[in-house]
């Protein structure tokens, strides 16, 4: 699956960040190939991270999440959006639609009802 045009724009402005603020890194920069890094090019810590996820929410006045839970909000907006469950199982990066299904299943029957409910309204 191929990024989106504005994640490709929003990935190479972090990568131009990155780049200026390395040289106040050196000598302790470590090239771990990381797209996303401590202070000093190595791997984020996971409480590091979900403290910066923190902060953003907040700053964007959003309820705190954890950073796990920002990825069952995309697969349930997709699939609340119509996003065919193909497209959201790739993106996801699920091995088959059927695993998409099984995990977001009481999604899908909310939107079995409401897509059902048209069928009411047509008969009576």
């Amino acid at each position: 699956m191929n990024l989106r045009p504005i994640t490709l724009v929003a990935l190479r402005a972090h990568r131009m960040r990155q780049t200026e603020q390395r040289p106040s890194a050196c000598p302790l920069w470590r090239n771990g190939g990381f797209i996303f890094t401590s202070d000093v090019g190595g791997s984020l810590d996971q409480g590091n991270l979900q403290d910066q996820f923190d902060r953003a929410f907040e700053r964007a006045g959003i309820k705190r999440r954890m950073i796990k839970e920002t990825r069952h909000t995309f697969a349930t907006l997709g699939l609340t959006e119509r996003v065919p469950v193909k497209i959201n199982s790739a993106a996801l990066g699920h091995v088959s639609c059927a695993v998409t299904q099984d995990i977001y299943s009481h999604v899908a029957i909310g939107l079995q009802q409401d897509s059902m409910s048209h069928l009411d309204r047509l008969f009576t």
